[in-house]
């Protein structure tokens, strides 16, 4: 009787181990999974990644990627989550997918001075750039043109398309308003680097102004395209164009030599 109640009770500790060994090994498993899991998330987030979804339940360290990635942007989470984390194997699904090509932005405006009217157009990549742009051009018409009895209109035609490059035209947009007053029938553009004048200047002085100024500001970021022309090539009368008169030359009086 007593061999067959410590064979009872061998029995009954063997389980107790048995389950003790499982449960261990079941909180263990679970507390792998998690700093696992964690692990993985804080990459993808780090990595600013939204198109790939990990299986790590039941996985071991062998976690399942799959999603749509760029080659370049494959390897770079692979490699780090090798590096980083715990793991025995990657069971990669993750598709590749091509690259989206950037498209040049764009921006040109025309500012009608007879009607007072601001065209504008281009190309960029969101509506808040638009706003942003458009916003710009109010307060430039505000801090740089004279009082005028007609309101200024702005008329933009400007496209948004997500895969446009994300240039910053508004403060560009302040800057040339400083240095452009001499520039009448005005048409610049501003795109692939290049900075387009167009329009008339009354004459060489103002122009070598203009060009002065614009240079200043913009020579480390675009080229300069002086395509302006002289005002004495045209009629003289052109319809509404006004131009600011030089002060005549100071000549020594002869008294003094």
């Amino acid at each position: 009787m007593r061999l067959t109640m410590t064979k009872k009770s061998g029995l009954f500790l063997l389980l107790i181990l048995i389950i003790s060994v499982l449960a261990f090994l079941w909180i263990k498993e679970e507390y792998d999974e998690k700093q696992l899991t964690k692990c993985i998330d804080e990459i993808i987030i780090s990595q600013q990644i939204n198109s790939i979804q990990a299986t790590i339940k039941n996985r071991g360290k062998k976690p399942i990627l799959k999603g749509f990635l760029t080659q370049e942007k494959k390897n770079k989470i692979i490699d780090s989550i090798n590096n980083q984390c715990q793991i025995a194997e990657i069971q990669d699904f993750i598709e590749i997918i091509e690259p989206s090509e950037t498209i040049a932005s764009s921006l040109n405006f025309k500012i009608d001075y007879v009607n007072n009217i601001l065209y504008i157009s281009g190309l960029v990549k969101s509506q808040q750039q638009i706003d942003n742009i458009l916003d710009s051009f109010k307060t430039a018409i505000k801090d740089n043109f004279p009082p005028s009895d007609l309101d200024w209109t702005l008329s933009p035609d400007i496209s948004v398309d997500a895969n446009a490059q994300a240039t910053d035209y508004a403060i560009y947009i302040t800057l040339l308003f400083t240095v452009i007053d001499n520039i009448k029938l005005a048409d610049i553009t501003l795109e692939n680097n290049q900075l387009i004048l167009k329009g008339l200047v009354r004459d060489t002085v103002r122009e070598n102004e203009t060009l002065s100024g614009i240079r200043r500001l913009f020579d480390d970021e675009f080229t300069i395209d002086n395509q302006l022309e002289l005002v004495v090539k045209f009629k003289p009368d052109i319809q509404g164009i006004e131009f600011e008169k030089l002060a005549p030359p100071k000549l020594a009086n002869p008294n003094d030599n």
